[in-house]
């Protein structure tokens, strides 16, 4: 139902840290939740309660989203944006090159 309500609604979108921090959290998050999760639970479900573990391993998927964020992806995407903004100035300027020289 809310998925729904979005599009139709306009919903003001705060700027504040916390909600960027969420915002980059949410594709580790999707990625390491379903394998590691289900593995970690299959390997606790005999010695802890299920709730508690259940409580334990998000709390566990969070953090490490959090820190696949901020120590991963954050450098990694400086790097990639600098070699793409890079690579596309070369582009251009070859092709302007070719396009001045009535080759394309």
């Amino acid at each position: 139902m809310v998925f729904l309500l979005l599009p139709l609604v306009k919903v003001p979108m705060d700027r504040s840290l916390a909600a960027l921090s969420l915002g980059g959290i949410t594709y580790p998050l999707y990625l390491l939740h379903n394998r590691a999760g289900k593995a970690v639970y299959d390997w606790g479900s005999g010695s802890v309660k299920p709730l508690l573990l259940v409580c334990m391993i998000a709390a566990a998927m969070l953090l490490a989203s959090w820190a696949i964020h901020n120590y991963l992806e954050r450098r990694i995407a400086d790097r990639l944006k600098f070699y793409l903004f890079a690579s596309s100035h070369k582009l251009r300027t070859v092709r302007n090159s070719k396009v001045a020289a009535g080759k394309e």
